[in-house]
């Protein structure tokens, strides 16, 4: 008969292959768990759970490189390569790019509401907690980049993460969308809104208002 550590031995060699496969199939709840505690990617695609609000194409007259600083960057994706610069994907809006050494290459731009709402009911998207009034992560492309949307009162933010294919997870990307977002979202309403009071303040100097 065999011994204990015979059939054990045995055993494991049958159930390693399978626990080799497991690991590399991770579902989309472990790779959320993986997430910041702060926020999280709700994994059902259904629709339903958008609710549509009215937007305008008003673009919020604010630098967008200034709503990241190259430290905060750099906090999360690693040295940058060179300092933020504006330009990059954006819709209709602006943009500012930032290229780390990791390497990362991250937009962070301002959109009009009307595009954050556009975007909203496509096939695929994911909600994300915790990031202004409303946010959706949508279906990858083929390079499996990550695009966050995210919006609050009348301002919206987008989020474009690529990376190299060793993040197969996108955990590290999700983990940055979703912390550029909160920065850039929150600075871009404080600024809105500080304009706006600028705008008031002059009206009124001038006897406009």
């Amino acid at each position: 008969m065999f011994s204990r550590i015979t059939v054990y031995f045995v055993l494991l060699n049958c159930l390693l292959p399978v626990f080799s496969a497991c690991r590399g199939i991770r579902p989309d709840g472990q790779t959320q768990n993986a997430i910041s505690a702060s926020s999280s990617i709700a994994a059902a695609t259904d629709t339903t759970k958008f609710k549509y609000k009215m937007g305008s194409w008003r673009i919020p007259e604010v630098e967008p490189c200034a709503l990241v600083g190259k430290a905060e960057a750099e906090a999360l994706m690693g040295l940058l390569k060179a300092e933020p610069k504006s330009g990059g994907t954006a819709i209709d809006g602006t943009a500012c790019t930032y290229v780390s050494q990791k390497p990362f290459v991250v937009t962070v731009g301002i959109i009009s509401t009307v595009s954050f709402e556009s975007r909203k009911f496509d096939s695929g998207n994911r909600l994300v907690s915790n990031i202004g009034d409303e946010a959706y992560i949508t279906d990858s492309n083929a390079f499996e980049d990550v695009y966050l949307f995210a919006r609050q009162e009348d301002a919206a933010v987008m989020i474009n993460v690529a990376a190299g294919d060793w993040d197969e997870e996108k955990v590290e990307r999700y983990r940055i969308a979703i912390a550029l977002a909160q920065t850039a979202l929150a600075r871009l309403v404080l600024k809105t809104g500080e304009n706006a009071d600028n705008l008031l303040s002059t009206g009124l100097a001038r006897g406009k208002i």
